[in-house]
């Protein structure tokens, strides 16, 4: 029996980095004895085996790879993230067929031959076209199974996918638990703020809210706090980077050093977390620090509602808005229900389990 785990995974992206560790993990704690091989089609992927545990290779997903590869294994899981989105706001009719194509000769074809296909904890969107969701759904339709975080995507999901399908959680609150007591021994800082930040090149806003972000951070120093800026992918982050204040202090996930404790234990202390990141949103709100998404996308307002004391704000809001929320937030500990993530666990845990062995 093989195995092979598909995402975003390789690119040096703290939240993916996490979501393929957790994937491999849960599925060797299932009892999966097969081999489990990791698709990557980034360069530089050496850093893998230090934070991911119980998979067998890395298999580079080259052009002729994403062709071929697909139909040597019996079973292929999309392990989280939010892979199937579109952003273009038009595609040609020739651009159109040759997607429909490959994504049959990928995932069409080796499902004739044997291969089965399923997702846990995947989301799906947005997208600016019908036309454009049309195209990128189409790939799940081969899917036995698919399990993902929000109910958005769970909307997307039950117009193609005809099998079993679940709205569950994102791979990262497997942590929950654990990180809430992790959290009892960490002292937080009360003058300290964390400003996760990110490029972004979607949208009418990009990269400008960035600047409401600085007038904020000035605003808040002006009242003697001190703010810490982050970057969960610093190489894709570059851009953003270079619009924060000039002699900046930046924390840099690196994961050739790091490991994902040190992550938590850096945004323990934080009183407050602004994050422009999804999985900024889960961990603030995970330790129990008080989380101010800005909503890029929609997924950090979808994160965001699986916690209180965690509020989100346009991407567009002014940097008084969101210094004038860090202020309101002061002090007020992020919760998540337990009780709800250990039941949604729990259910994921069963179906996983049996698709595996089917």
């Amino acid at each position: 029996m093989s195995l092979l785990l598909y995402g975003y995974f390789g690119h040096r992206n703290f939240g993916d980095d996490l979501l393929v560790s957790l994937a491999c993990r849960l599925c060797r704690d299932l009892g999966y004895q097969g081999k489990i091989d990791l698709a990557s089609d980034a360069q530089g992927v050496g850093y893998l085996p230090r934070l991911v545990t119980g998979f067998d290779n890395i298999v580079p997903m080259t052009r002729s790879a994403h062709r071929l590869i697909w139909g040597r294994y019996d079973k292929v899981l999309f392990a989280g993230g939010g892979t199937v989105f579109d952003y273009r706001t038009s595609m040609s009719p020739a651009y159109r067929l040759r997607k429909r194509i490959s994504d049959t000769v990928r995932f069409g074809f080796p499902r004739m031959i044997g291969t089965r296909y399923a997702s846990i904890g995947i989301g799906i969107g947005p997208f600016a076209t019908t036309e454009g969701k049309r195209v990128a759904l189409h790939r799940l339709k081969y899917h036995d199974w698919l399990s993902v975080r929000d109910h958005e995507s769970f909307k997307h999901a039950a117009q193609v996918c005809k099998g079993q399908n679940s709205l569950s959680i994102d791979l990262s609150l497997l942590e929950a638990s654990r990180l809430r007591e992790l959290a009892k021994e960490i002292d937080r800082k009360p003058n300290a703020v964390g400003m996760l930040v990110r490029s972004f090149r979607f949208g009418d806003v990009g990269n400008r809210y960035l600047e409401a972000m600085r007038h904020a951070a000035q605003i808040l120093e002006n009242r003697g706090v001190d703010v810490h800026w982050l970057s969960f992918q610093p190489q894709y982050d570059h851009a953003a980077l270079e619009m924060l204040p000039a002699g900046s202090q930046i924390w840099r996930w690196d994961p050739e050093t790091m490991n994902f404790d040190d992550v938590y234990r850096k945004f323990a202390c934080f009183n407050t977390l602004v994050t422009a990141r999804m999985h900024g949103t889960y961990i603030g709100g995970m330790l129990g620090v008080p989380t101010i998404g800005i909503e890029l996308h929609p997924k950090i307002r979808f994160a965001a509602e699986e916690f209180s004391n965690t509020s989100v704000l346009p991407a567009s809001s002014s940097g008084e808005r969101i210094a004038n929320a860090c202020f309101d937030l002061n002090g007020k500990a992020s919760r998540i229900d337990l009780k709800r993530i250990a039941e949604q666990e729990t259910r994921l845990r069963r179906q996983l389990s049996d698709w595996l062995s089917s």
